[in-house]
């Protein structure tokens, strides 16, 4: 732990409340003069520039076949010779042209050599593109040879070829002769730059000077680092810094310290979940600890190489992925373990725990109020927001850089999420799933409304008993009611053998077309790519109770909402065979349902207690009673009127 007269933060430019010792011995860079350091020597690498000798070759080769066209014409002759060879070479006089046309064969070819030669000596010594500023360039022939150092006013540009004469440029070693003048003539208007900027040899000579050993400041223990009244420079501000990092490492005592307190959470969590989320998935736990993991390897991350960035940690992810894949109990549970895990590596910091901690627990809080994907950027933006106001109390920087943090944090949660939803809504599902889920206009549920109206209203009935109850249990109520939705979609085919979708009851349908509508349940949710939970409550919902003399296939329902929706499909079946029950006999319903699964070993695989047996009971009373008290209002009412 640092010691208590040193600040954590000392940001240049401010003015040092005390003078501050240093606790023990450590060295850092001195950055400024290495920066400076490296840009000198920077300012010393000449651009490098390689002969390009494909333009070279095509240049003779374009020369060569010039001559050919004019020989052509001059060996056809006519009386517009002249006027196609000036086509050819545009920028001749008339005189020359004639000169060209009726020269005779040795002069001619004279021409022709000239004109190679003069292309070869200035492309052997180097023609550059207009606009080079430096004075000394690096000339490579061969990529693995070394470069020559060559000064620029000794090559040859494009515009000293343009506006010089053959004497000015001293590409010959004798007097210019006419002929001489009128081949450079021809020579100058096809010589284009044969140097070309390499930045590759560039890059890698900058890079190579970027190794440069860094100038390293050493401090002694006692050494002040800075004094009273004393405006801090940078490097102070180095010194400040590398002390925190120092005293953020992990000693011998703080790894036993995490181990334990690591292992402590563990074990907290493990009981947690054996008390309160007995039903939570091994696959579930698995993402948990996953993206746990991420969390923290992300933040020892920021330690390391992004001290000053830690507060955009997307930790508010972590809160909203586990509420929206399990409960917002367990949430609230993991959020508070996981942020005294990061405030450790951190260096237990107290603003680092308050930050977190309270940002994840608000995002569960938003998230309770979303009821669809979309929402997810409303709760970002309350994000957003609450984080400028705990940073207006935890954090020191200035107003624009908490407002540039709070905005930049909400915007990597929201994509984190959505990303890491994407990905895990392949294998899970999702609230928002549910949610989607249970909108009565997807087509199945339009289509069972439409194929068998009875069973429709019936499932909607045991949505509503299935949800409440869940919730006064802290199981998944979104779960609860879309799973009851879909429980009986099987029954779509052959509406008319059910009871709840006969008119006037009819026999009873042998067992075998009853317990059908289950399998073909299951093969329309597969179909349909349904979350395996709402096919689990499929085919648990009727258990392996008895039909006639046969017994529903099971399995058992194993996870709380798959048994709410077994005892309400089975209480609001009940309660259809009365016209107008009494709250008496509502009573004796339920508890008379409930019992019977229970001691029927029906409930024996699901995480249920007694004590929420006993409220499940409660819940669904209540329920019962308001929905046919308002049914009975509603008819007194009619008849009054």
């Amino acid at each position: 732990m640092p010691q208590a007269s040193i600040p954590l933060k000392q940001k240049k430019g401010k003015i040092s409340k005390e003078t501050y010792i240093a606790p023990y011995d450590f060295s850092i860079i001195d950055k400024e003069r290495t920066e400076e350091k490296i840009k000198d020597e920077q300012s010393r690498i000449l651009p490098s520039y390689s002969f390009d000798l494909t333009t070279s070759l095509k240049l003779l080769e374009d020369t060569t076949k010039l001559f050919s066209k004019i020989e052509d014409i001059r060996k056809k002759g006519g009386e517009r010779k002249e006027e196609k060879i000036k086509k050819l070479l545009p920028n001749l006089s008339s005189e020359e042209i004639k000169l060209i046309a009726s020269a005779d064969k040795n002069v001619f070819i004279e021409i022709e050599e000239n004109i190679k030669n003069m292309m070869n000596i200035c492309l052997e010594k180097g023609i550059l593109p207009d606009g080079v500023i430096e004075k000394e360039i690096e000339i490579t022939r061969k990529k693995k040879e070394k470069g020559t150092i060559t000064l620029v006013e000794n090559l040859l540009t494009e515009s000293k070829i343009k506006n010089s004469n053959l004497k000015e440029l001293k590409i010959l070693s004798k007097q210019p002769t006419n002929i001489d003048e009128l081949s450079w003539k021809i020579a100058s208007s096809y010589l284009i730059p044969n140097l070309y900027f390499d930045k590759d040899a560039t890059r890698k000579r900058i890079k190579e000077n970027k190794e440069i050993e860094p100038i390293m400041v050493f401090v002694k223990k006692g050494d002040i680092i800075a004094s009273e009244g004393e405006v801090i420079d940078g490097l102070t501000e180095a010194k400040f810094k590398a002390i925190s990092e120092i005293s953020k490492g992990i000693s011998n005592k703080t790894i036993y310290r995490f181990i334990i307190i690591f292992l402590l959470f563990i074990f907290f969590i493990i009981a947690f979940i054996f008390k309160y989320q007995r039903d939570l998935k091994e696959e579930k736990i698995m993402a948990f600890s996953f993206i746990s993991f991420f969390i923290i390897a992300f933040a020892k991350c920021l330690t390391i190489w992004m001290p000053d960035f830690w507060m955009y940690l997307p930790f508010s992810s972590f809160s909203i992925i586990v509420a929206l894949l399990s409960s917002s109990l367990l949430s609230l549970f993991l959020t508070f373990i996981l942020s005294i895990l990061i405030s450790f590596i951190f260096g237990l910091e107290l603003n680092v725990l308050l930050l977190f901690l309270n940002s994840g627990l608000f995002s569960i809080f938003l998230l309770s109020l979303a009821r669809k994907r979309a929402d997810l950027i409303k709760v970002c933006l309350g994000i957003f927001f609450f984080n400028i106001l705990l940073s207006l109390f935890l954090l020191e920087e200035p107003l624009r850089a908490k407002i540039i943090f709070s905005f930049s944090n909400a915007i990597i949660v929201y994509f984190l999420t959505i990303s890491t939803l994407y990905v895990l809504e392949l294998f899970f599902s999702t609230n928002f799933k549910l949610l989607e889920l249970s909108d009565l206009n997807i087509p199945l549920l339009r289509d069972l409304f439409l194929e068998a109206p009875g069973t429709y209203h019936h499932s909607l009935i045991t949505g509503t008993l299935a949800e409440d109850a869940a919730l006064c249990i802290g199981a998944n109520p979104i779960l609860a009611r879309t799973g009851s939705y879909y429980h009986d979609i099987g029954k779509i085919f052959n509406p008319e053998y059910f009871p709840e979708n006969q008119k006037e009851r009819k026999e009873i349908s042998s067992p075998a077309i009853l317990k059908s509508h289950i399998e073909r349940g299951v093969s329309i949710a597969k179909i349909k790519h349904l979350p395996s939970e709402i096919i689990e409550i499929i085919q648990s919902h009727h258990g392996t109770s008895k039909i006639g003399d046969e017994r529903y296939p099971g399995p058992l329902p194993n996870t709380k909402e798959s048994a709410i929706v077994m005892l309400a499909s089975l209480i609001d079946e009940k309660i259809r065979a009365y016209e107008k029950p009494s709250p008496d006999a509502i009573k004796s319903i339920v508890k008379e349902v409930i019992d019977e699964k229970m001691y029927s070993q029906e409930l024996c695989e699901a995480p249920l207690t007694i004590k929420e047996l006993k409220i499940i009971e409660e819940s669904f009373i209540n329920i019962l009673i308001t929905l046919f008290h308002a049914k009975d209002a509603d008819d007194e009412t009619k008849a009054i009127g």
